[in-house]
């Protein structure tokens, strides 16, 4: 896995305004998954080789718990989406 991917990610929403944190840790993809649920984030982002193949993002809504993937542009259009529909 290319750390610049991980950066990648979290500078491009970091930028967009939106807080996100990062685990680099060497712990499995279900741990990781496992443990952001328990802290309750509200969406869980994956990015493994395929995601960075394809310059994409696999998205984990908390509450759904549906999987989707989405290009970087179309995951901050929804995070900007989310925001004006709540307010």
């Amino acid at each position: 896995m290319h750390a610049f991917a991980f950066l990648y990610v979290r500078d491009q929403i970091h930028q967009a305004g939106y807080y996100v944190d990062v685990d680099t840790s060497d712990k499995t993809i279900q741990k990781k998954v496992r443990q952001a649920q328990m802290a309750q984030y509200n969406y869980i982002l994956v990015v493994g080789e395929e995601e960075v193949q394809n310059g994409q993002v696999s998205v984990r809504v908390t509450d759904k718990g549906d999987v989707t993937v989405m290009s970087m542009e179309g995951l901050l259009q929804h995070f900007k989406d989310q925001v004006e529909a709540f307010h």
